[in-house]
């Protein structure tokens, strides 16, 4: 005849078993996810009165395309901070990649900068 506690000690375990996977698939796994978004960003670019710094995000070993645009208003560094959809095999592609739709959102939003306050997402 078993314990009945194994019953239990098993379902306990199973029921903290999705937690682990939601905690990996969300990034919450510590320093490995923190290293090597940090480590992806490129040199800076201008490009009309603009700096563009490309920084994709590594997802499981794809790239997502992203980064930051900044411009000098009246003074103060404002920042715009863009992501898109896109992914790359590789974090070169991915850079280029960047740097490319950085260079677009700036020809394609004349009014980019009109609200320095403004912090939402491109």
């Amino acid at each position: 005849m078993r314990p009945c506690y194994t019953r239990t000690e098993t379902l306990i375990e199973r029921m903290y078993e999705p937690m682990s996977f939601l905690s990996r698939l969300f990034g919450m796994g510590g320093e490995k996810a923190a290293t090597s978004s940090s480590s992806a960003a490129s040199d800076p670019e201008n490009y009309k009165d603009c700096t563009i710094v490309a920084a994709p995000v590594d997802e499981g070993g794809q790239w997502r395309v992203g980064g930051t645009i900044s411009r000098s208003v009246d003074g103060r560094t404002v920042k715009r901070r863009f992501i898109r959809a896109d992914l790359c095999m590789s974090q070169e592609e991915a850079v280029a990649v960047s740097l490319r739709k950085a260079r677009q959102i700036i020809d394609q939003n004349p009014r980019l900068f009109a609200d320095p306050d403004d912090t939402s997402p491109v």
